[in-house]
């Protein structure tokens, strides 16, 4: 199983993620954790907006368009106004700073195994 640096004080007190609807933060760690199963440094290859919303288990009800569902359509879009991510045409998604953010504070341990790696 894979995890990923998840730094608490910055989710709670940084001013992008205060910005952010409760759908759209929803989504954003949804983001998240789709880049940290990645092995591209924060890079989502193809991301689909469709599924990343539906991966975060918002109720779709087809009989009002106002909820949950219909209000993180455009997500990806507003992560990248407020410059979480950058979009490319192919879609990939790219979230800003992550590989940065997972290297940074190492254990011993940690700064071993990426040596290691690297010979």
């Amino acid at each position: 199983m894979k995890w990923f640096k998840f730094y608490g004080q910055d989710w709670l007190t940084d001013l992008k993620i205060m910005r952010m609807s409760a759908v759209d933060r929803l989504c954003f760690i949804t983001l998240l954790c789709l880049a940290s199963a990645e092995d591209n440094n924060g890079i989502i290859k193809n991301c689909d907006e469709n599924a990343l919303i539906e991966l975060t288990h918002l109720y779709h009800d087809p009989y009002d368009d106002n909820n949950d569902f219909t209000r993180a359509r455009g997500c990806l879009k507003r992560y990248e106004a407020l410059h979480c991510v950058t979009l490319a045409r192919n879609g990939d998604v790219t979230l800003v700073n992550f590989g940065r953010r997972q290297g940074e504070n190492l254990s011993n341990a940690e700064r071993q195994k990426q040596y290691r790696e690297r010979q």
